[in-house]
């Protein structure tokens, strides 16, 4: 990313440094007059007009970066190097699927947890009675 950065600016300020009125265009290659209303003025520096030339070759760029990412992520499965999502029937995951498998898992696993509770609770029903049977035994064992 910053080598893309970099290599914009520095062509911008090759067409500026080389004497290129760019001003001009920039109106010719559609730039409107709002955006360029401050930079028309006298004394307006390179570096101003670096940047507006910057700003005005985004869109580009962001084209270009879609385009190269499709391009790579195309080249890079052919060869191998990355795989396919996995698929369900044939079909690619989708979001939606995913999230439904998740919840059934989280489903199943709070049913788990459930059960687990309620063995849990019942153990602690018996210890507790034990424990209730030893200590009342022991009171009229005093007596």
């Amino acid at each position: 990313m910053i080598e893309v950065l970099l290599s914009v600016v520095k062509v911008c300020w090759f067409v500026c440094a080389s004497g290129v009125d760019v001003l001009p265009l920039l109106r010719w290659l559609g730039a409107s007059d709002t955006v360029m209303s401050p930079f028309l003025v006298p004394g307006v520096g390179k570096a101003a007009i670096i940047y507006l030339m910057y700003k005005l070759a985004s869109p580009a760029r962001y084209a270009v970066t879609i385009a190269g990412t499709q391009l790579a992520v195309r080249m890079l499965r052919r060869r191998g190097y990355l795989k396919l999502p996995e698929t369900h029937g044939g079909k690619p995951d989708s979001l939606r699927s995913i999230v439904s498998d998740g919840r059934a898992k989280v489903k199943d696993r709070v049913e788990e947890l459930r059960d687990d509770m309620q063995e849990l609770k019942g153990r602690v029903g018996q210890v507790h009675g034990q424990l209730s049977s030893r200590r009342s035994l022991s009171r009229q064992e005093k007596l």
